[in-house]
């Protein structure tokens, strides 16, 4: 006896007896199923017609038998087994391509079958016998081959005698595949999606299917209900799903087949439509495709590229966050190191990047897969797929994606607007071409994956301009800096400000750190927070008072944290509710057609209260704040108090809003329903069906009264649906003329009169008129609801920054912290940063040793930091720049005191790595960003040099960092720069405005033998003075190296130093005076002796 762990294992059994059934010849009404039998359902309509290219028929007990050796599922299972085996979905490596299905061509495990003969053998599927689906022969729609100019990855070309063999069913297949080749088409039949040929090969190599026991022809499937699972496990691997749903039951075809005058078996098969494609950039996480497995953005990215006269990149670029509804466009002039691009790529990470085919440079790609590694990458034929500017903005005017005003005019965006001629929508401003044709890509891939609809229509437009990187040359020193800090992709890496550089993830960033957030949103905000810190002392400040005051009350915060942790994804609930509610959608869309056997409709109405339920519970958050006693600063009183409340208040009123939603229908009856019936005076245009229908019933009663008294005799109505209102009276009782008689019963004849006749017409017409009215309120009352769809998000924005602002008083509760203090710059007081024991914010050490740093006091603009190896020079470094990013998103430090001015930009060269897939060596690397700090870096600027130079020759390093370091001294940036090189410390020792700095160590030995490695204590603490070795064999030996390999080492280098040491004095001997005879030969003598010094 097989026993099952949950209900889906035993469907997904159930379905796989079941549906053997299609591929039988036989065409009996019933089909056996073990000592069972399952009549044929209804809802498979076109079943006969999904028999594969060529089949067997099969005895029943081979139908057990396969069924009991295919099944996941035994008796010895256990609960706990059962989710271990779906784990298995999730847990394979992701390849970093697109994944094409047809790549499938190779034997997955469950392909080696047992041959009734016993002997072990392997199948061959069909589709690997194809001469057309053979790599060699692989064409396009076109016919062109993949290493043709023009080739289309997303098509293919089906040879038509080939079309000419398969059953009608399976030709609707191949030409849905045809047309979306490089997906996995999910296509529905009855109540199970099926896969098919290659589809299927990869359905059982990575979600663990299995294959239906056919000789032949690769076929797997699974519930309706398991549709998010499946879809969502194939979309992380980085496939692309194609769901293909029926557009109309077996009783529609055949009604529609009653139409044509000599329908062929090729009409009678249920319509089935591509209803959505999904990849990692275009997920919307509706009711079908389940909850989102992150609350990360996860953007589809299209990009093109030009050239500016000075032949540098220009790019047009748009980013869309799919699951949020919000679209950035934007235009920029670049560097040649993409140094914008790249800061873009970290800020706002891909999941999903779209290329303009031929007009985007092999360097703009070699950023893009160094920099979004993990993101799929596809090009679109450009200017056919790549919308060209003027395309995409006649696109747009003719979907009428944007609402209209009173005399028919479009109103589009302001931004998108703003890109356009004046006098014509459809002629895009010269300067933004670049930026309107990146739309295009991206409007393009949303129309093909059948999404444009659902998220155009929300009107969401944001102009993306990326803070300027081209810095003036005068100082700065006292200007009122405002906007927001430059991090760049390199800093951001560097210093782990978003992602550990190690593993690429949050845990041991600095966001890891701070993240206390309760929702998901709030989570979204806190990292834009990170990559783009406050310049502005004023705006840095009132977020510093709100974090202090919430700091002082941690009973009220932790009960808000407590509602703010049940609120659900507020910002992506409202995008949901929103394309639920989408009229365009519900008119034009395939979905709207498509034949569901699970209530979807229930689903909706569950995201819909529980959205309102969580704007319920956010005003009982804000009421902790609104009746204390402590005066708030001004940035809380915005947040959490309404205009009525406060006149500083921001937060909308929405309660009579939301009060409304609450009354207007029966919750609970809906939910169990999952139709929303709205309560009087919610809908007047509801009301006014109802109104209609109720006038005919209040007629119809007339009209029987009126009857009953000319006839003088009982009367009534009689008869259902179509026959009724018939009058029925007694057979002896004369009628007028004008009643026609319909039926009679023993005593009595029915008749209908001039007046019930027509009523009845008009009844059937009012009904008619309130059934399609009802199949369509739910999504009135969701467009109802997004109608105040500005309202919501204030109010979302406002809940999100508390969020933050909460998260980080709790850091900075639950830490050792200190509130920096900010000073503007002026004469007096330049630019600088004073730190008094500060410590590293990422690390977990209980006993860190924290460090004091201090530049751009007292004339010092520039560390120069020495100390042993592993003496913690890059830690002192990190720490500094996340100390100050911290500062400057208004949070508490890990210090005892802290005080700055505002920081512009914070560069760094940190860190030895080469760029292999771009072809850039480690040396290369470092002076690209050091040219970038030395194109950009102002006097307000960080600067954070480590160890430069040591990707070269000791020489040519060293002359490097000695100019690097002297240019900037001339800028005036505030700046760490360590090195080895110690000549440098020797030239800089009397120069003013640079401190010579160490990280202190012990040295044990006190042996006077200079060819013994001597043994070091790293003390990590930041001393003055130059310290003055390296320690680079203490290090060595740590790191396990053979002692006498150490060992050689020091006298080698012993022998290597005293060249140096021997020109020094030659030097000094070319400098003496020239009397000075006794000197000179002393000098002499020693070096003709080889004396070492």
């Amino acid at each position: 006896m097989v026993k099952f762990t949950c209900v889906e294992q035993y469907l997904t059994i159930y379905y796989y007896v079941c549906m053997i059934n299609e591929f039988l010849e036989s065409s009996d009404e019933e089909t056996a199923v073990g000592n069972k039998k399952r009549k044929v359902s209804a809802e498979d309509g076109d079943k006969d017609n999904w028999k594969p290219e060529s089949e067997e028929s099969e005895s029943e007990e081979d139908i057990d038998e396969s069924v009991s050796e295919e099944s996941d599922f035994s008796s010895e299972d256990s609960e706990e087994e059962g989710k271990q085996n779906k784990k298995k979905i999730s847990n394979k490596k992701k390849p970093v391509k697109l994944n094409t299905s047809v790549l499938n061509t190779s034997a997955s495990k469950d392909e080696k079958k047992t041959a009734k003969g016993g002997q072990l053998g392997q199948k061959v599927w069909a589709h690997l016998k194809y001469e057309f689906l053979k790599p060699n022969n692989i064409r396009d729609a076109s016919k062109k081959r993949p290493d043709e100019e023009g080739y289309n990855p997303h098509t293919l070309y089906v040879p038509p005698d080939f079309v000419k063999t398969l059953t009608p069913a399976m030709k609707q297949w191949w030409e849905i595949k045809s047309k979306h080749f490089d997906c996995v088409i999910f296509i529905k039949l009855g109540k199970f999606y099926e896969l098919y040929h290659m589809d299927a090969t990869t359905g059982v190599n990575e979600l663990n299917l299995v294959y239906m026991n056919h000789p032949e022809v690769a076929h797997a499937g699974f519930p309706e209900a398991a549709y998010a699972r499946y879809a969502s496990a194939l979309v992380e691997k980085n496939y692309k799903v194609a769901r293909v749903e029926q557009t109309e039951t077996p009783d529609m075809m055949a009604e529609r087949c009653k139409t044509i005058r000599n329908p062929t078996k090729f009409d009678k098969v249920v319509r089935r439509e591509v209803c959505q494609i999904t990849s990692k950039g275009t997920r919307l996480y509706l009711a079908i495709e389940g909850d989102p497995s992150t609350e990360d953005h996860l953007y589809l990215f299209s990009i093109t590229e030009g050239k500016s006269s000075s032949n540098k990149p220009i790019y047009g670029v748009c980013f869309v966050d799919t699951s949020v509804g919000s679209f950035h466009v934007g235009q920029f002039e670049d560097d040649r190191y993409q140094s914008q691009l790249r800061t873009l790529l970290a800020m706002h990470p891909p999941a999903h990047v779209l290329l303009d085919r031929g007009k985007v440079s092999a360097e703009t790609k070699h950023v893009l897969e160094t920099t979004a590694h993990s993101a799929i990458i596809e090009s679109l034929a450009n200017k056919i797929e790549f919308l060209s500017a003027t395309e995409c903005l006649i696109k747009l005017h003719e979907n009428k994606y944007f609402k209209s005003d009173e005399e028919g005019n479009p109103q589009w965006p302001s931004v998108l607007a703003e890109m356009t001629s004046f006098k014509d929508l459809r002629t895009p401003e010269p300067d933004k071409e670049l930026a309107l044709s990146a739309l295009g890509g991206c409007l393009w891939y949303l129309i093909d994956s059948k999404i444009d609809l659902q998220l155009v229509c929300i009107e969401n437009f944001n102009l993306y301009q990326p803070e300027l990187f081209e810095k003036q040359l005068e100082k700065k020193s006292l200007k009122t800096l405002t906007g927001k800090m430059v991090l760049d992709a390199t800093t951001m890496q560097n210093l782990d400000v978003v992602e550990y550089s190690e593993t690429g993830e949050k845990e041991n960033s600095l966001l890891g750190k701070l993240d206390n957030c309760c929702t998901a949103f709030g989570k979204r905000l806190l990292r834009d927070w990170l990559c783009s810190p406050l310049c502005s002392v004023s705006a840095i400040q009132r977020r510093q008072e709100a974090v202090t005051a919430l700091m002082k009350m941690p009973s009220e915060c932790e009960k808000a944290r407590k509602i703010l942790k049940e609120l659900p994804d507020l910002e992506r609930s409202l995008t949901k509710i929103s394309i639920y509610g989408n009229a365009l959608t519900a008119a034009n869309h395939p979905e709207s057609r498509a034949i569901f056997y699970e209530d979807f409709s229930k689903k909706k109405i569950g995201n819909f209260l529980l959205l309102l339920k969580g704007f319920e519970k956010a005003l009982k958050a804000l009421d902790f704040f609104q009746g204390t006693n402590e005066e708030l600063p001004q940035l809380l009183r915005r947040l959490t108090r309404t205009a009525d409340f406060d006149e500083e208040g921001r937060f909308p009123e929405y309660k009579d809003v939301l009060n409304f939603f609450k009354e207007a229908f029966d919750a609970e009856e809906a939910l169990k329903t999952g139709k929303i019936a709205p309560r009087k005076g919610v809908d007047s245009e509801f009301e006014a069906c109802c109104q209609k229908l109720q006038d005919l019933d209040d007629e119809l009663k007339d009209h029987l009264r009126e009857v009953k008294s000319k006839l003088r005799c009982e009367a009534k109505y009689i008869g259902t649906d179509k026959k009724r209102f018939q009058i029925e009276i007694p057979e002896k009782v004369v009628v007028p003329m004008n009643f026609e008689l319909s039926s009679s019963r023993k005593g009595f004849k029915r008749y209908y009169s001039p007046e019930s006749k027509e009523l009845l017409v008009k009844m059937q017409a009012a009904e008619t008129e309130k059934k399609e009215y009802l199949l369509d309120i739910n999504r009135r009352m969701f467009a109802k609801f997004s109608d105040s769809a500005t309202l919501w998000k204030a109010a979302t924005d406002c809940l999100a920054i508390l969020d933050v602002l909460l998260s980080i008083a709790m850091y900075g509760t639950k830490e050792d912290t200190c509130m920096p203090v900010f000073y503007e710059p002026s004469e007096d007081r330049p630019p600088f940063v004073d730190i008094k024991n500060g410590r590293l914010p990422t690390t977990k050490l209980v006993d860190f040793i924290p460090n004091d740093t201090v530049i751009g006091v007292e004339g010092v603009q520039l560390l120069l930091l020495t100390g042993p190896n592993m003496g913690g020079k890059s830690t002192l470094m990190r720490q500094f720049g996340l100390i100050v990013i911290m500062a400057q998103i208004g949070c508490p430090v890990p210090a005892e005191e802290c005080s700055l001015t505002s920081v512009d930009r914070i560069f760094t060269r940190i860190g030895a790595r080469d760029h292999i897939l771009a072809g850039e060596s480690t040396f290369f690397v470092e002076m690209s960003e050091t040219s970038a700090i030395l194109k950009h870096a102002s006097d307000r600027s960080i600067v954070l040099v480590d160890e430069l130079g040591r990707g070269t020759s000791t020489f040519d390093g060293a002359a490097i960092a000695s100019a690097v370091l002297e240019d900037l001294v001339e800028k005036h940036c505030l700046t760490i720069f360590s090195t080895h090189y110690h000549f440098l410390v020797e030239e800089h020792v009397h120069t003013n405005n640079i401190s010579l700095v160490h990280m202190a160590c012990m040295e044990e030995d006190e042996d006077d033998d200079e060819a013994k490695v001597e043994n070091v204590t790293l003390l990590y603490k930041l001393s003055p003075g130059a310290c003055p070795s390296s320690y680079g064999f203490n290090a060595a030996r740590l790191a396990g190296l053979p002692e006498q390999v150490v060992l050689r080492a020091k006298q080698q280098a012993l022998k290597l130093q005293s060249h140096p040491k021997k020109m020094k004095s030659f030097v000094e001997l070319m400098m003496l005076k020239k009397d000075n005879v006794k000197r000179i030969k002393e000098l002499v003598t020693l070096l003709k002796n080889g004396i070492k010094f």
